[in-house]
Parts: C-alpha cells; structure tokens; sequence
C-alpha cells in the first residue's frame, strides 16, 4: 500500500494560522487535500492534525484524520507516527506549505521510489552559492546545485524505521519548477504565494520536468 501522510499542525510561528488561511478561494490546506485527491497512485490518504478545525475539513475530502495530539517538533515525525498506524510499504508526505504542488508530480516521484532510496522534491538554487566563510560552494560538487523545495518526499517504510526521516547520504532528486515550488514559511512567502493566484500563474506552470539524477 502506498499511504500518504499530510502533516497539518495548527500553530505556525512565523505565519500564524496558516494551513486554515484562506488562500485564493480556499484555505491553504486545502490546497494539498485537493492534490492528494487527485493522485492515482496514492491507496490511503491519512491528515495528522492538533486541530480539530483541519481533521474536520481532512474528513469532508474522504481523508482519514489522525490527532496526533502533542504535535512532534518535525513533519518527518508526525509522518512516522502516523505510518506506524497502517500497513504501508510506500510513504508519501506532503506539507500543506506547498499549495502548487498537483497530482502529477506527487505521482511522478512515486514512480521515481525504485530500489529503496527515497524521492524528494527539489528545485534549482539561482545564482552562484558561497559558503559562509566565503568559500564557493560550487567548486566542490559542480554547477547542478539543487535545494528540497518541501513539496514531494517519498519513501519506503524500512526506509523510515531505518533512518528515522526521509533524508539520506544518497536520495533521488525530483525536480520542479519555481512556481510549483513555493513553499510557505512567512509572510513574504505568503505574498508571493497570494501573487501567484492573482494573476492565474499556477494554472500555467508545467508538468513534470524530465530530468532526474542521484543526488549526493
């Protein structure tokens, strides 16, 4: 079974609120509820919530809602508990901060999860990256620099028990586009995220990109 977990807490110290903001026409939430609705490889959809407010939407999508109660410190986490709550031999998180992510790339990276490694979501890192002590870090791994975009994390569940997160030395990248990488942290990125439904630019993002390689 392939289960995937939406980790939605309710407190949110940089944006207050957030994954019941209203976003566009809809809360912020709601926006991966939609996505994971639309996917056709995900078997069991479960939403881990402390709200109440969040499981009860969750449940009016036809979602499981799991109240976790005390909220561990990490999405991982909340997903490991809850993966511990089903049968599932693929595990597939998705933060309710990516509201651009859509059904074809949750489904695409789980056709990525091929012999064990896990797949995450990633995207370019524009401009030439230093270190902090000036050092540049392009001179040590090469120009195809890349950075989570904290859409799409896939795993298997031997993965996670072994691991204790979806990180590792040697992961599958998948990469996406600026506009379906958005991730909502803070009120900037929350203006970005309103701009962006403004003006209609997430109906016009492309599908999945082609291009994949192991990342170390």
């Amino acid at each position: 079974m392939t289960l995937g977990v939406i980790p939605a807490k309710k407190a949110s110290r940089r944006c207050p609120n957030k994954n019941m903001r209203i976003l566009g026409d809809k809360p912020l939430v709601g926006w991966t509820f939609e996505a994971a609705s639309g996917s056709e490889l995900l078997d069991t959809v479960v939403v881990t919530s402390d709200s109440v407010e969040i499981r009860k939407l969750a449940e009016s999508h036809g979602f499981e809602a799991f109240d976790e109660g005390t909220p561990p410190d990490t999405a991982s986490g909340a997903t490991i508990r809850a993966m511990n709550e089903y049968d599932a031999e693929v595990v597939v998180m998705l933060q309710p901060t990516s509201p651009f992510r859509r059904p074809v790339h949750i489904d695409a990276c789980i056709k990525l999860a091929d012999g064990g490694l896990p797949v995450i979501s990633v995207r370019d890192v524009h401009g030439l990256p230093y270190r902090r002590h000036g050092e540049s870090a392009a001179k040590q791994v090469g120009a195809d620099l890349l950075a989570t975009n904290g859409a799409v994390y896939v795993a298997t569940k031997e993965w996670l028990e072994r691991n204790h997160g979806f990180h590792g030395r040697t992961v599958i990248p998948y990469p996406m586009d600026d506009i379906a990488s958005v991730d909502i942290d803070t009120e900037f990125d929350w203006a970005v995220a309103e701009m962006v439904v403004r003006n209609g630019y997430h109906e016009f993002a492309p599908g999945p990109l082609t291009w994949s390689q192991g990342l170390t």
